[in-house]
């Protein structure tokens, strides 16, 4: 553990915490391919995944103001997705994502530049997706589907802060809708989490993340031909404060809204190819927080 003596670190034990427990909404979900959209598989099957997901953060904010950043703290994650997703039927999906997180703060004490963070396996997501309601016509599709699942305390949990595990049960319960038109796609997306306590005695708030995007195939070629399609989306994230032995941690909780530039690429129809970046549009922040630079996402997946 990193012990504090001196005044410009005076919020640096509170961040080392903070970017533990408020890194993002429902990131588990995140590192999986379609996960949070109206659509199924469709058929029985199954698809693998292998995605990677990559947040900076160099900022030092003040509700939404960014303020003086004393000792150059900044703050990086990587995480690695196993994904598998099973079909059993047309209406219905199952699925589990195991990450890899490598969480890291670095600042400087002394002239000295120091790291903080553990590496290791993260919390495991599991969840299903059933089909509600499906209407299909020429060149013409609508899909509302709902999700459901937890987030389990696979995750290492240590001394030294971030670490790549929460220790806690998190379930959570989303509704995805998805409407096709000829050439465009149209996405939305309302998710909840009930965070439950975790390591060290934190509890983090709920959570609360909606999502809104429209596509475009751009490259569209006859079954089994390439299908390529260009994505802009706009993403709301809203975090409460997170508490520790009933004690509210003073720097937790945040709201930000983030757009989402993507692109898919479909070789072959058992190939899903997919790279996107969240770029703030506005970021307010509950006490003194690192705010975002950007988050990356690439994902390989395979049907089968």
């Amino acid at each position: 553990m990193i012990s504090i003596e001196h005044s410009s670190l005076r919020c640096l034990g509170a961040l080392l915490l903070a970017a533990w427990v408020v890194p993002g909404v429902c990131e588990a979900q995140s590192g999986g391919i379609e996960i949070l959209a109206g659509e199924t598989l469709y058929s029985k099957g199954t698809r693998v995944s292998l995605a990677h997901l990559y947040e900076r953060r160099t900022k030092l904010y003040s509700g939404s103001n960014e303020i003086n950043n004393p000792t150059d703290l900044e703050a990086t994650k990587q995480r690695v997705f196993l994904g598998y997703a099973y079909s059993p039927t047309a209406r219905f999906d199952i699925g589990a994502l195991l990450p890899f997180v490598d969480p890291r703060v670095d600042f400087t004490s002394g002239g000295t530049r120091m790291r903080s963070g553990e590496s290791g396996v993260g919390d495991m997501s599991l969840y299903g997706k059933y089909r509600l309601y499906t209407f299909d016509a020429l060149r013409n599709s609508r899909n509302l589907s709902v999700i459901g699942g937890v987030e389990t305390p696979t995750g290492h949990t240590g001394t030294e802060l971030p670490q790549p595990g929460s220790g806690s049960w998190d379930p959570f319960a989303g509704l995805a809708f998805t409407e096709s038109r000829d050439r465009w796609r149209f996405d939305g997306q309302l998710v909840y989490k009930l965070n439950t306590e975790g390591a060290n005695e934190i509890k983090e708030s709920d959570e609360w993340s909606a999502g809104v995007s429209a596509a475009y195939r751009y490259l569209h070629r006859p079954y089994p031909g390439a299908s390529n399609s260009a994505k802009l989306g706009l993403r709301w994230e809203n975090k409460g404060k997170a508490y520790r032995n009933g004690t509210s941690i003073n720097n937790s909780g945040s709201e930000r809204l983030m757009l989402r530039p993507a692109l898919g690429f479909h070789p072959h129809p058992s190939i899903d190819i997919h790279l996107s970046v969240d770029i703030p549009l506005y970021q307010y922040y509950r006490g003194e927080q690192l705010g975002y630079d950007f988050r990356t996402f690439i994902a390989l997946g395979y049907r089968f």
